[in-house]
């Protein structure tokens, strides 16, 4: 990312841990699957994440389907066969949008679980709020898919704020109940970093950080070379 001039290039990634695994475990280097780099410079849209999305969830409904067989396992010298599911989507808000096929938060519809409108963002009554159903969901992006021209979806898309995701063809993804934020951009780099600077008034500025002197030694270099 280029500060002076306002520039910035975006990759990421998608990665799997087997949820087998004690949670100890889990993220160890060797216990992670990559399974594919998005390139930049820029982030995919919400209508381009789907390329990325098709080849993995493929080899999942394979994975269900059909199974994978280990030919040698630790409790199965002779091998053993074993079906493969996505539980969880867990990734910032921004991703969780595109990749469940949600609206952004920025726009009318920018609830992924309700149906409140921006204009009504002030309403903090959850018993008021219209809640999307796994039956509903699966009907708009039905909706979506057999729209007959790029216009029409556009226009389903504004009205509900939900278009099709490749996760949708496995038959078990519920996105409502199956998609988290993530805690260190929820928390960490969310809430947390909007109290501490403006509720606080905490300068977390890198420059300002960068004007200040480094502390004095506390013992002199000659001190050390003598001792």
């Amino acid at each position: 990312m280029n500060k002076q001039g306002g520039k910035k290039v975006s990759t990421g990634h998608a990665s799997l841990t087997c949820l087998n695994l004690p949670p100890s475990i889990h993220y160890k280097l060797e216990n992670i699957y990559l399974t594919g780099v998005i390139p930049g410079p820029r982030e995919p849209s919400l209508k381009q994440i789907n390329h990325y999305l098709k080849p993995l969830v493929n080899d999942f409904l394979m994975a269900r389907n059909d199974g994978l067989y280990l030919s040698r396992t630790c409790g199965y010298p002779l091998g053993r066969r074993v079906r493969c599911a996505i539980l969880i989507l867990v990734c910032d808000l921004p991703a969780s949008r595109k990749v469940g096929g949600s609206a952004s938060y920025a726009m009318k519809k920018f609830s992924s679980l309700c149906k409140l409108e921006k204009k009504d963002i002030d309403n903090t009554d959850p018993s008021t709020w219209p809640r999307w159903t796994h039956e509903d969901y699966l009907t708009c992006t039905q909706k979506w898919l057999d729209a007959p021209s790029a216009k029409a979806r556009e226009a389903i898309f504004t009205q509900f704020g939900i278009c099709w995701s490749e996760l949708l063809r496995l038959p078990y993804w519920d996105p409502m109940k199956m998609v988290v934020v993530d805690a260190m951009q929820n928390l960490l780099l969310g809430i947390l970093k909007h109290h501490f600077c403006v509720v606080l008034g905490i300068d977390l500025n890198d420059d300002h950080e960068q004007d200040e002197k480094p502390m004095p030694a506390l013992v002199s270099e000659s001190v050390m070379e003598k001792a």
